[in-house]
């Protein structure tokens, strides 16, 4: 395998492998959404109800961002070895 189609090879990889365990995430998350609307409808408290919805909100955004800073950070690195390769 040439070197640039090596680097471009690695990208690739990091980015589907990182958008797999990013995307099982949002998947844990929206069970975790589904969850908390049957045990709304089976009466478990309000406040409850309303934790684990912050919970819920906090999980998907913390995952939304840290993917887009992930997809940032693998970008960045593999423009830099495209650089470097002649």
């Amino acid at each position: 395998m040439t070197m640039p189609l090596r680097v471009f090879w690695d990208f690739f990889l990091h980015v589907l492998i990182g958008g797999i365990i990013f995307g099982l995430i949002a998947v844990l998350t929206a069970a975790i959404g589904l969850l908390t609307n049957w045990l709304e409808t089976e009466g478990m408290p309000a406040l409850s109800i309303g934790t684990l919805r912050a919970v819920t909100y906090l999980l998907f955004a913390a995952d939304v961002l840290t993917y887009g800073w992930f997809v940032v950070v693998v970008s960045w690195r593999f423009l830099k070895q495209a650089a470097r390769e002649p």
